[in-house]
């Protein structure tokens, strides 16, 4: 559990609540190196991370009709985890855009709730979708037959309505949280929110916590029904465990390890200072924002008709840009003694 102690400051404009965060960015110029510091590094795993998001839902909408993998139940909903990776992951640049503009400067939660309001949108989100597609694998293995007579239109639609309801319930959530002490001073960056007033967001913490676990669980079962349904020595059936144990431990396991810690800090015999928390729920976030980013890159290793359509998708953005070099080249016609 944290420890928070507020004080209230008249400004002369307004009356603000300077959190114990506040105060450290007034008397602590590490803290305001590390905030610095913070900017840049989340800024940069979140480039990465946009950028390979990007190149999955791309790929999925202009090559699906060439690949018989990238028109499949699971291939939409990846697109769909990586559109939302793509909205959690610009709170990021949103929070390095601030930083260069204003610098450290602290700003309230009712601004910072309104700036991170598409980011939390994406954040709860993807835990929901990462549930989805762990679900979509059980159902493909535990009744593949059912599975493959799915109307794909009606499928995926059932998916989405689960995941909208959840985004509007996790972000009403922490947006609400953040707003009900809007003058409570704070960083601006996307975690902010859960460093905000306590209340219901902490439930929905737990909820995330809960989500990713029960994620973990259904590709467990999958595992266990592929081991036991098919012949392991595969190259094909172990390519497809390759891919399951890169999903858990990266893609899943980055969500578990950061929503485990947020759960374990509520815990009564936990005491951490503001300032602690802050500090830990960064270093923990790495985790999160590099399972965020790793959609793609675990599709190119695993995947065959992924990897090919990636490199179409290069080389057919290198052609937009540089051109039809081949046309312009110059073409050389051999010519024949004459008699």
């Amino acid at each position: 559990m944290n420890v928070t102690t507020s004080t209230t400051i008249d400004t002369g404009s307004e009356i603000v609540v300077a959190s114990p965060l506040y105060l450290a960015y007034d008397t602590d110029a590490d803290f305001r190196l590390s905030i610095s510091l913070t900017a840049c590094v989340y800024a940069l795993l979140a480039t990465f991370g946009i950028i390979f998001n990007t190149c999955v839902c791309i790929t999925t909408v202009k090559y699906r009709k060439y690949y018989t993998t990238l028109r499949s139940n699971t291939s939409i909903l990846l697109a769909v985890e990586s559109l939302l990776e793509i909205m959690h992951q610009s709170g990021h640049i949103i929070f390095f855009v601030k930083f260069l503009i204003f610098g450290t400067k602290f700003i309230t939660a009712k601004i910072t709730s309104f700036m991170m309001f598409i980011p939390t949108f994406g954040v709860g989100g993807a835990v929901c979708t990462l549930f989805s597609l762990s679900a979509d694998r059980l159902l493909a293995i535990a009744i593949p037959i059912k599975y493959t007579h799915f109307h794909q239109s009606k499928y995926i639609m059932k998916h989405l309505i689960f995941i909208v309801i959840y985004i509007v319930h996790y972000t009403f959530e922490m947006v609400y949280s953040a707003i009900s002490q809007p003058n409570l001073m704070v960083s601006g960056g996307l975690s902010d929110l859960r460093s905000a007033p306590p209340g219901a967001k902490e439930l929905n913490q737990y909820l995330n916590l809960a989500v990713a676990l029960g994620s973990v669980f259904n590709y467990l079962v999958v595992g266990i029904l592929i081991k036991l349904r098919t012949d392991t020595s595969d190259d094909r059936i172990k390519k497809l465990y390759r891919s399951l144990s890169l999903i858990v431990l990266i893609n899943i396991g980055g969500y578990l390890i950061f929503y485990t810690f947020i759960a374990f800090t509520h815990l009564p015999f936990i005491l951490l200072t503001p300032v602690q928390y802050w500090y830990c729920t960064l270093v923990y976030g790495l985790f999160l924002n590099t399972a965020a980013a790793s959609v793609g890159p675990i599709l190119y290793l695993n995947s065959d008709e992924y990897r090919e359509a990636f490199k179409r998708a290069a080389r057919d953005l290198l052609k937009f840009i540089f051109g039809k070099t081949a046309n312009n080249s110059t073409k050389v016609i051999p010519m024949t003694a004459q008699r």
